[in-house]
C-alpha cells in the first residue's frame, strides 16, 4: 500500500505542476524566490522553484516544487491550505517528496513521515515558511532528516480563463546599466537533453548585429511551465544569460556570483507557439568588468 502510494505521489510532482499551470491566470514574480534546507546536515540550494494554490473544493491546496538541476527535486503539497500556520506532516493532509533522481524515482525518493511546515508570511503575490521533517526511502527504509528549511516563492494563483496574448507581436527589451535596450531579432528553441525539455532565447539587433542577449535553460522534471522561477544561476549553474554589447564584449551569468533570475509568466511550449517571460541578472565579462540587467522583458515565438 505504501508503494503504490507513493508512486501516485511521484507523478503528482512531476504531472500535477504542469498541468496546473496550463490553467494558471494571475502571476506575480518576486526577483528573490528561493528555497534551501539542511540535508542530514548539508546545505542545499534549489535554484528553480514553483509554486500554485489550487481550488480542491471545498478547500485548497498548496503545491511547491522545486529542483536542482535536472533531476533532484522536492515537492510540498498541503492539501488542506488555509494560509499563514503549521501543518503537521504526519497526517495525510500533507505529502512531502524528496526525490535525488527523477529518472530512478522508486529507488531514490523519500517521502516524509512526521515533521512540519510553517507559513510564515501569505499574501497575493508571495508565500515565504520554513519546514524540517523526517523522510523514508520507499524501497530500503533508509532515512534522511530536513532541517532548516526555508522558502519564499511567487504565485501563481488560478482565477479561471487565461487570457492568451496576441501571438502575432513579439519583443525583447532590458536595461544595461540603466539604459534602455530593444532588440529587434528574437526567437526561441526547443530541445531535449536527458528526457528534460530546455529552452533556449537568442536576440539580437538588425541584421544580426550586436548587441546580442541569449538565455539557456537545460530544464528539469519540472519541465518548461507557467511560473517556473529560474533563481540566482551564476558560475555552478548549467543555465546561463549572455550578453554581447555594441563593441562586441560578451557578458555571462557563468562568470558571476550573482547570477541571473528568469521567470517565465505563460508559455505556448509548441513549434509555432510562445514564451513569456521576465529576466534579470548580474553578469561579468572574462577581464572581470560587470554589468547589470534590469526589467528584462519578453514574449518570443518558438521556430522549431
Amino acid at each position: 500500500m505504501r508503494n503504490i502510494f507513493l508512486k501516485t505521489s511521484i507523478c503528482c510532482l512531476i504531472l500535477f505542476t504542469i498541468s496546473c499551470a496550463k490553467t494558471t491566470e494571475h502571476i506575480n514574480i518576486l526577483p528573490d524566490s528561493f528555497m534551501k534546507v539542511k540535508i542530514d546536515g548539508t546545505l542545499t540550494e534549489f535554484k528553480t522553484v514553483t509554486a500554485v494554490i489550487m481550488d480542491v473544493a471545498p478547500k485548497k491546496a498548496l503545491q511547491i516544487v522545486a529542483s536542482k538541476g535536472t533531476t533532484e527535486g522536492l515537492s510540498i503539497m498541503l492539501n488542506d491550505y488555509t494560509g499563514q500556520k503549521t501543518y503537521d506532516l504526519s497526517g495525510n493532509k500533507s505529502i512531502v517528496i524528496f526525490t535525488l533522481d527523477a529518472l530512478r524515482p522508486l529507488e531514490t525518493t523519500f517521502l516524509a513521515e512526521e515533521g512540519k511546515v510553517v507559513i510564515t508570511s501569505a499574501t497575493a503575490e508571495s508565500i515565504s515558511g520554513t519546514f524540517e521533517f523526517k523522510a523514508k526511502n520507499m524501497s530500503d527504509d533508509s532515512e534522511k532528516i530536513f532541517k532548516e528549511g526555508s522558502f519564499t516563492v511567487s504565485l501563481v494563483i488560478p482565477k479561471g480563463p487565461n487570457p492568451t496574448p496576441t501571438p502575432t507581436t513579439y519583443y525583447l527589451s532590458l536595461k544595461v546599466d540603466n539604459k534602455a535596450v530593444n532588440l529587434d531579432f528574437q526567437t526561441a528553441l526547443r530541445g531535449q537533453v536527458n528526457g528534460n525539455n530546455t529552452l533556449s532565447i537568442q536576440a539580437s539587433a538588425k541584421d544580426n548585429k550586436n548587441p546580442k542577449l541569449s538565455f539557456y535553460y537545460p530544464g528539469s522534471f519540472i519541465g518548461i511551465v507557467k511560473g517556473l522561477n529560474i533563481v540566482g544561476f551564476g558560475k555552478d549553474s548549467d543555465s546561463e544569460l549572455k550578453y554581447t554589447n555594441e563593441s562586441g564584449k560578451e557578458y555571462s551569468t557563468k562568470l558571476d556570483e550573482d547570477g541571473g533570475y528568469f521567470t517565465i509568466l505563460d508559455v505556448k511550449y509548441e513549434n509555432g507557439g510562445y514564451v513569456v517571460g521576465k529576466f534579470s541578472g548580474s553578469l561579468t565579462s572574462s577581464d572581470k568588468s560587470k554589468i547589470t540587467i534590469t526589467e528584462g522583458l519578453f514574449k518570443v515565438q518558438f521556430s522549431n
